[in-house]
C-alpha cells in the first residue's frame, strides 16, 4: 500500500466532499447527522419589553464569534473521541472538566457550518490524562464533539501531515507530537500514543499477509 503524506496547507484549496453513511447525503459524515441525532437547540433570543419602538422589537442573538466548522458538532457521541478538523478556527470541547486555568473569552457564540450557534462559557488549558495536550481549547456550551482546529496547530509552528490511514503532527524537529487515525467516517480521531502504534502495526501485519498471498 503506497502513502504519499499532503502538508495541510497544500491540500486546503481542493474542496472535501463529505457523505454520510446514515442518511447518504453530501455535506456532512455519520457522527454528526441530524437524521441521525436531531437538531441543535437555537441560541437564546432576548424578548423585547412591552412599549419599546417597532426596531427594538426585533428579537435578536447576542454577538457571535466568527469562528467556522465545517461540518455541526451538536450530537450525541464519545465526550472522549477529538477529531481532527480543516474547518475549525480553534480547538474546542464541551467538557469542563478536561479544561484548567479557565478564562474568560471575548465573544458569545460559535458559529458552525450549517448556520447553528455554540455559546463559548470560556477558554483554558487541556491537560486531562488520556487526552491529547492543547493550549487555547474553547468551552462551548452543548458541544459533545471534541475539535482539533488544524490551522491553529500550525500557527503554533507545528506540521500536519495525512495519509491514507493517519494522521501525524510533529514539531520543527520532526519530532511526533500527536497521532490520528482514520475512521470509517473518513474522519480523522486522535489516538493515544499506544492505540496509535496498535493501528500502525496492525496496517503492517495486514500488507505482509497480502504480500504473502
Amino acid at each position: 500500500m503506497s502513502r504519499h503524506p499532503t502538508r495541510h496547507r497544500e491540500t486546503q484549496s481542493k474542496p472535501v466532499l463529505w457523505k454520510c453513511h446514515y442518511c447518504g447525503r453530501n455535506g456532512h459524515i455519520r457522527p454528526f447527522c441530524y437524521k441521525l441525532y436531531g437538531y441543535p437547540r437555537r441560541p437564546n433570543m432576548t424578548r423585547p419589553k412591552q412599549g419599546e419602538n417597532k426596531v427594538m422589537k426585533e428579537w435578536k442573538p447576542r454577538v457571535i464569534d466568527v469562528s467556522f466548522i465545517a461540518h455541526t458538532s451538536l450530537r450525541e457521541s464519545s465526550r472522549e473521541d477529538w477529531y481532527f478538523d480543516s474547518g475549525c478556527s480553534r480547538h474546542m470541547t464541551g467538557v469542563k472538566n478536561y479544561l484548567t486555568n479557565i478564562e474568560a473569552y471575548t465573544t458569545s457564540f460559535v458559529t458552525f457550518g450549517d448556520g447553528a450557534k455554540g455559546e463559548i462559557k470560556g477558554i483554558g488549558k487541556l491537560a486531562h490524562s488520556g487526552l491529547p495536550k492543547l493550549d487555547d481549547v474553547l468551552l462551548v456550551k452543548g458541544l459533545t464533539a471534541n475539535l482539533i482546529s488544524i490551522s491553529q496547530l500550525c500557527d503554533q509552528g507545528l506540521k500536519v501531515n495525512f495519509t491514507e490511514g493517519e494522521c501525524l503532527v510533529s514539531n520543527d524537529k520532526n519530532e511526533v507530537v500527536m497521532r490520528g487515525v482514520r475512521s470509517k467516517d473518513n474522519c480523522y480521531l486522535w489516538a493515544p500514543q499506544e492505540q496509535a502504534h496498535s493501528s500502525t502495526c496492525l496496517v503492517t501485519k495486514e500488507d505482509e499477509v497480502k504480500l504473502w498471498h
